[in-house]
C-alpha cells in the first residue's frame, strides 16, 4: 500500500501499524482509540527519558 510516494515512509508507518495492532491484541484493548490514547500516554512518559540516557550532554546544556 503507497500512503505516501515514498517507500521508506510508507514501510515505517506500515510497520507502526503492525506493531500497534499486535500490542492491541495482545493487551486485549478492544477500543482503538483508547487504546492509542494509552499508548501515546505511556510513550510520553518513556521516550524522554530514553533520550535523556542516549544525549545527556545535548539535553541538559538546554
Amino acid at each position: 500500500m503507497r500512503l505516501t510516494g515514498f517507500d521508506v515512509l510508507d514501510a515505517s508507518i506500515q510497520a507502526t501499524n503492525r506493531w500497534f495492532n499486535e500490542l492491541t491484541q495482545e493487551l486485549n484493548w478492544v477500543d482503538r482509540r483508547k487504546a492509542t490514547y494509552g499508548e501515546i500516554s505511556d510513550l510520553q512518559r518513556v521516550v524522554p527519558a530514553l533520550l535523556i540516557d542516549l544525549w545527556p550532554a545535548t539535553l541538559r546544556a538546554a
